[in-house]
């Protein structure tokens, strides 16, 4: 008679016998936690890409101007970080502004001279809540509506100097930028009167292109 020969257990199945097997939990991988956010996250509107676009595109105008005045007064203003206080992505130039600046030999971006992108601006009238909206075409343009708008926050804060030495009869898309005191002083009044923040508004107008 026959004797059976005992099983031999492969290792492989050994090891899994020694193991108690593993329950079903509700614990995701971190991998896939991650992808269901992505998948769960509201998808911004094309509104909104825009506005966020446009920020963009206004902040680089901004940082070149902030680089021309600061070389014009013999100071070095790096695009990183004219960048950083503005709070905009650096890398983001490629694709809003590409002409805007350019490498030197040693890699170091710089402001061009001048340029073409345009910009809106949102400009407080003597009526409060009220904003003009002007179209600036180009570098000089840009630079000039952006002195007007210091100079009248200097003025709502008590300096008329840099208002003074404002050049006068200046228009930027057809409307003029006021330096008589009076004038300024009732858009001031307004300003002081209305809701909204107005500087804040006039700061950052939309359309930059």
């Amino acid at each position: 008679m026959s004797r059976k020969r005992p099983s031999i257990r492969r290792p492989s199945e050994a090891r899994r016998s020694n193991h108690p097997q593993r329950a079903k939990s509700g614990k995701r991988s971190a991998s896939s936690i991650s992808r269901s956010q992505r998948q769960n996250k509201p998808a911004s509107s094309p509104a909104d890409r825009s506005v966020r676009s446009q920020d963009t595109r206004s902040n680089l105008l901004h940082i070149a101007s902030d680089m021309r005045r600061a070389e014009a007064r013999g100071e070095k203003l790096t695009f990183s970080r004219a960048a950083r206080e503005r709070g905009v992505d650096p890398r983001s130039r490629h694709s809003h502004v590409k002409s805007l600046f350019y490498t030197d030999s040693t890699g170091r971006l710089h402001a061009r001279k001048s340029d073409n992108y345009v910009q809106k601006f949102s400009l407080p009238t003597t009526r409060p809540d009220v904003f003009a909206s002007i179209t600036a075409r180009g570098s000089a343009e840009r630079s000039l509506v952006g002195r007007w708008l210091n100079t009248l926050k200097a003025a709502g804060d008590g300096d008329f100097t840099p208002l003074q030495n404002f050049p006068k009869n200046i228009f930027v898309d057809g409307k003029r930028l006021p330096t008589a005191p009076y004038e300024v002083q009732k858009i001031l009044e307004a300003v002081e009167q209305g809701k909204e923040d107005a500087f804040e508004q006039m700061y950052y107008g939309r359309g930059a292109r």
